[in-house]
């Protein structure tokens, strides 16, 4: 799934030159990874921010930056020493228990301060559209659909947004898949009411076009709302023993 930026190719050996002259034992180079702000939307999204450190980007040198936690593992260099010291880190947390996706592992604090890993900024390597959520998540196809919705979303890219969320929101209603995954029906709902809301205020916009806009990100938020109190509900229902008394009492809360 990773692509190649034809026209930033030619400065990679410069990159690598001025990496060893900054530090001959580094250990991980990026050539493509999500950025930073991008990675913590997800984050914030997926319920992992607090337990990972708030770090900018820091450049260091020339096209190189000592890297603030980044999502994404579609492009990479390894040293030989990087390779010995990866695999020490990750027995270490394998006997630990896996707490993260490998790419978010590299950024654990305990693994981190053990890593001399770069990034080159700006990347030489990508990500086909296509490929935005990651095939090895486990998720359903429309909870992936969600999320690159709310990537688009944040990269300001309207037109994709609404219709990447749109055809989400119809396969969740369709046939149940990725609705309940991670509160994936209701962020679907607001995320494509956020960006209706956000296109009905674009310059140069008709007033017809804005209203008809306003008005449908508004009956997207309430869809929300009420999508978010059937999750909530739901959520109480299997977190206690279906007592008759039991249930009452929480319908009627």
């Amino acid at each position: 799934d990773a692509i190649f930026f034809e026209e930033r190719l030619g400065s990679l050996g410069r990159s690598l030159e001025a990496l060893e002259e900054l530090d001959d034992d580094w250990h991980l180079l990026y050539t493509g990874r999500a950025p930073v702000d991008t990675t913590r939307a997800l984050m914030l999204l997926e319920g992992l921010l607090p337990f990972f450190p708030s770090r900018e980007d820091r450049p260091v040198a020339p096209g190189l930056v000592d890297p603030g936690v980044s999502m994404g593992l579609w492009g990479y260099i390894v040293s030989a020493r990087g390779a010995k010291v990866l695999l020490e880190l990750f027995e270490g947390q394998f006997e630990e228990g896996v707490r993260a996706a490998v790419d978010f592992s590299l950024h654990l604090e305990d693994t981190r301060k053990n890593l001399r890993l770069y990034a080159l900024e700006p990347p030489v390597s990508g990500q086909s559209q296509v490929d935005l959520a990651s095939d090895t998540t486990g998720l359903s196809g429309p909870r992936k659909q969600v999320i690159h919705g709310h990537q688009l979303l944040i990269a300001g890219r309207l037109d994709e947004a609404i219709s990447t969320l749109r055809e989400a929101l119809a396969t969740m209603y369709r046939t149940g898949l990725g609705a309940s995954e991670g509160g994936g029906l209701h962020k679907g709902l607001r995320y494509l009411a956020q960006a209706l809301a956000q296109k009905s205020q674009l310059p140069g916009l008709a007033a017809e076009s804005s209203a008809t806009l306003a008005s449908e990100a508004e009956d997207f938020f309430r869809q929300a709302l009420e999508a978010a109190s059937a999750a909530e509900m739901e959520e109480r229902m299997s977190s206690v023993q279906l007592e008759p008394d039991a249930v009452a009492g929480i319908l009627a809360d």
